[in-house]
Formats: C-alpha cells, sequence, structure tokens
C-alpha cells in the first residue's frame, strides 16, 4: 500500500495531484486546512494538505508497512545471535528490544488503518466490482466533478439497475428526477400577504467576494420594479466603502431609501422607520468562515425582534471542500436558504448540487451574471439536475 501527503492552494488541485499520481483508485485518509506565507498573519495564502492511499506496489513512494534495516530495528531471531557478543548492560538490552518493540507497534498501527480503508471501501468496491467498465468510467467522471461519492454511487447503481451496458444519453438523462430529488428548493421570496405582515425582512450573508450586493440589488430591483413592492436597502458592510457607494447608486436609479447602519441598536431603529415598506433586504459584509468572532458579530446583528430570512450566499466556483466549510461556520448565524452565484462562470456542477443536499436548507435563487435586474433566476432543482446532465453528456 503507497500512503503519500500532498500540499495545494485547493481541495480540486489536490485531488487531481492525487488521481495523477496514485490513479482513480486513491483513497483520502485526511484533510487539513492551513495558511502559508504573509506578515504578522496578513496576506496568507489559503492551503490544504491531503494525505492519500491506494492499495497497489510502491514504485518508489512510501510504504505502511516499510522494510526494516537490521541496523535499526533487529528482528527478535536476530537478537539472541547478536546479544552474547555485546555487553550486557540496561542500555543496550533497550536498544535491542526498543526498536523491535516500535515495530510491533508500527505494524499493528498499519492492520488498524488497512481495516479502516477496507471499511471504508468495502461497499465502493463491491459495487465497482459489480459495474461494467463504462459505468465506472461514468462515475469516476462523477467525482472528477466533485459530485459526493456516495450520491454519484447511487446515480450509476441506478443507471445499472435501468438495465443496458453503458451510461447512454437517455439513461443518464432518464435520471433527472432522481439528481431533483437531492435538491431542496424553496421558491422565491415571497413578499408579505397583507399589511399587517409588513415587513418582510430578508438578509443576505456570505463570505467574501460571492457578490451578495450585486445580487442584493437584483432582488431589490425585481421587488420593486416588476412586483411594485414597496422596498428599503440597508446595509451593515461598513467595510467597503466602494459596496455602500454601489448600494447608494442602485438605490438612486430604482427609487428606494437605502441607509448604513454601524451598530446592532441602530439597524432595529433603521428597520423601526421602515416599518411600513413591504420588503426590508439587509446587506451584510462578507465574513471570513474561520473568524468565529466576526460571524458572532454577524449573528449579533440579525438577533432583531421581526420575523426575517437568512439567505447564505454561495458561488458556484467554490470547491465542495470549502463549501463544506462556509455552509459549517455559518449555519450558527441562522441560515435560512441558500443563493447560489456565477453560475456562468463554472462548467462544473458537483461541487454544488453535493453542498445543497447535505446542507439541507432551500435555495432561493441562481444568478447567472452581473447584469442588474436580469441575471437572477428562481432555483428549479430539475434545472439544476440538467446543468449535471449536460456536463457529464459533453
Amino acid at each position: 500500500m503507497k500512503i503519500r501527503q500532498y500540499t495545494a492552494a485547493t481541495m480540486q488541485e489536490a485531488r487531481l495531484k492525487i488521481k495523477m499520481d496514485l490513479g482513480p483508485d486513491a483513497v483520502i485518509l485526511h484533510t487539513r486546512s492551513f495558511k502559508r506565507g504573509g506578515v504578522f498573519g496578513l496576506f496568507a495564502k489559503d492551503m490544504v494538505e491531503v494525505l492519500a492511499a491506494v492499495d497497489a506496489p510502491d514504485q518508489g513512494g512510501y510504504r505502511l508497512s516499510p522494510p526494516v534495516p537490521t541496523t535499526i530495528a533487529p528482528a527478535p531471531a536476530l537478537i539472541s545471535t547478536i546479544a552474547p557478543a555485546l555487553p550486557t548492560t540496561e542500555s543496550n538490552s533497550q536498544a535491542l528490544v526498543a526498536p523491535s518493540t516500535e515495530v510491533a507497534e508500527l505494524k499493528e498501527a498499519v492492520v488498524e488503518v488497512k481495516r479502516m480503508l477496507g471499511s471504508m471501501a468495502e461497499q465502493l468496491g463491491t459495487q465497482r466490482a459489480e459495474w461494467s467498465a463504462p459505468f465506472a468510467a461514468f462515475y469516476s467522471r462523477l467525482v472528477a466533478s466533485e459530485l459526493a461519492p456516495e450520491l454519484a454511487r447511487e446515480l450509476v447503481s441506478k443507471l445499472v439497475e435501468a438495465g443496458g451496458s453503458e451510461p447512454t444519453p437517455e439513461a443518464v438523462r432518464a435520471q433527472e428526477s432522481l439528481i431533483a430529488d437531492w435538491l431542496p428548493c424553496s421558491g422565491a421570496i415571497e413578499p408579505p400577504a397583507s399589511l399587517e405582515a409588513r415587513p418582510k425582512i430578508v438578509a443576505l450573508v456570505g463570505p467574501t467576494g460571492v457578490g451578495k450586493t450585486t445580487t442584493i440589488a437584483k432582488l431589490a430591483a425585481n421587488f420593486r420594479l416588476i412586483q411594485q413592492q414597496d422596498v428599503a436597502l440597508i446595509t451593515i458592510d461598513t467595510y467597503r466603502v466602494a459596496a455602500v457607494e454601489q448600494l447608494r447608486t442602485y438605490g438612486d436609479i430604482i427609487g428606494i431609501p437605502v441607509e448604513v447602519v454601524v451598530t446592532p441598536s441602530a439597524l432595529k431603529d433603521a428597520i423601526a422607520r421602515f416599518a411600513d415598506k413591504d420588503v426590508i433586504l439587509i446587506d451584510t459584509a462578507g465574513r471570513s468562515p474561520t473568524n468565529r468572532m466576526h460571524l458572532h458579530e454577524l449573528r449579533g446583528f440579525l438577533d432583531i425582534p421581526h420575523p426575517r430570512e437568512v439567505h447564505l450566499v454561495l458561488s458556484a466556483t467554490t470547491n465542495r471542500a470549502n463549501l463544506a466549510r462556509i455552509t459549517e461556520a455559518f449555519e450558527p448565524v441562522g441560515v435560512d436558504r441558500v443563493i447560489f452565484t456565477k453560475i456562468d462562470e463554472t462548467g462544473s456542477f458537483g461541487a454544488m448540487l453535493s453542498t445543497a443536499h447535505a446542507f439541507a436548507k432551500p435555495l432561493s435563487y441562481l444568478t447567472t451574471g452581473q447584469s442588474v435586474p436580469d441575471d437572477i433566476r428562481t432555483a428549479d432543482a430539475t434545472a439544476m439536475a440538467r446543468m449535471l446532465t449536460d456536463e457529464m453528456l459533453v
């Protein structure tokens, strides 16, 4: 068994290195994220470290069961031969016995790792052994697109059960309803049903660079210009002057008020002033999923005495490992729904679909470009399933 460690800028890059080096049967044992470089903790680059293994003869890499040089760890049979020629001191005795103990512990560790790997791969190995080469290759393509392995297995198993010797385009299209079932969708944000239910408060949260401000401008324009709703915008993103000015520009064009607040109490006051509006949209500053203090601060802002929806904005260009990290970090903020942006900037949809399935929060919108208000649409499970099948059938 070969085991190696890889360092890369993204999980997707690490997976590619593993696949090229160890082949498609490699199994990931451990991953961790860390930062490299920077000055006094600033400008550091996010990196990932991955430990992977494959059950194959080694060709120069590390082994879990390395040959043990007799100069370091003599076999027990040799100890009796060597011992009489050495002074019988306690230190020499320890020098001979201790290495053998370490070898025994190493062998036990190897057995345990092999047992864990066997357990992890048992189901997949059994299924892949039953699949023809075309179905196994299709599974590999699904995983390469960052679809979660358990979802890829389910899809291929359904294709095999449906019959045929390979995953034909017709057979793959026939499974779009299965893929759609993985994706919870909530539909568009509903305006208040009555005057008494006003205002509807919607906040957008998420990491930096995912397009929250542009997305909230699209929502505001649609509510005001298309649905004829009375809308107000509030931003608590005081970190970026450009974002505030961008929202004010949109507000002037659309004809809606925009207010900037810097404290939770100021946010409550602004909401009270806009109590007669149909919809209040709240823009927030991008938060790093690793900065717990900023996330706690954000939760404090959104702890308001009004019913509200919190939409987590994610980029479809982010890899699955980072999407999982982001959703886990933002869930305590009180996320109700998810918006995926930058659909037009990626051709790989496995990570997005896998995250939507695993996070189990309804999808509300997808954005497909920078144009306001046009490049936004309500999330539809059937259309998203078609994205994956289109990718696989190219």
